[in-house]
């Protein structure tokens, strides 16, 4: 019988909200992700700089006392497709991106998740999340990082 090849994938959490970015890199860890954890687009670039990352799920809000602020999922998920047309040039891989907002259930935030797709997140889902989604989005986006 062949072995198949298994491989580690490197996970990037970018969330503002430590309890649940810690209960998101305990359900990764489980299912044996190495996981990384930044709390701002800005630390998650550079994350991506100096790491092998195979997909980065994000908050596409993040806020400072109370008041988004700039630096969130937005501008992460907008770097990342800035990133992605310049390596296309060199051939080099892109790192796919979920898209996770728990803003879909206040008042003027229905399209959040669809607006993030458009600015190049390859999943958006809603928070609270439902892992069982996660797991599909993670294993669709692996299958295609890993052939």
């Amino acid at each position: 019988m062949a072995l198949e090849q298994v491989f580690v994938s490197h996970v990037l959490i970018m969330d503002d909200e430590p309890e649940f970015a810690f209960e998101l890199r305990n359900w990764l860890e489980g299912r044996g992700y190495d996981v990384t954890w930044s709390r701002s687009a800005s630390e998650a670039l550079e994350v991506v700089e100096n790491d092998d990352i195979d997909v980065i799920i994000t908050d596409i809000y993040v806020y400072n006392d109370g008041m988004p602020i700039p630096d969130g999922g937005v501008k992460l998920i907008g770097e990342m497709k800035i990133r992605t047309v310049r390596e296309v040039c060199r051939k080099a891989d892109r790192v796919p991106v979920i898209a996770i907002s728990a803003a879909v259930n206040m008042a003027g935030n229905e399209l959040v998740l669809h607006t993030a797709q458009r600015l190049g997140a390859d999943f958006a889902l809603a928070k609270p999340l439902n892992y069982e989604d996660l797991a599909k989005c993670l294993k669709h986006i692996l299958a295609l990082v890993k052939t």
